[in-house]
């Protein structure tokens, strides 16, 4: 017999939103953890959290890809 898995029908989608989100909110924000009016590393507080949660996506995505595609 065999026994089908019951998956969430939004896979984390909502996450994603909340992510992108968050990360747009904190690059608008004046509020950072290194001031920008500090020449240029100001600006890399930003760039590092886009990009953190950038690759975070990506991995979940490309991770949920390859599950699929082994099935």
């Amino acid at each position: 017999m065999k026994t089908i898995k019951k998956t969430n029908s939004y896979d984390g989608k909502l996450f994603s939103v909340i992510l992108i989100i968050i990360a747009v909110i904190y690059d608008i924000s004046p509020a950072d953890i290194i001031p920008d009016i500090i020449p240029f590393t100001g600006f890399f507080d930003d760039i590092g959290i886009t990009i953190l949660i950038i690759m975070n996506l990506f991995y979940k995505w490309r991770k949920k890809n390859f599950i699929n595609k082994t099935r």
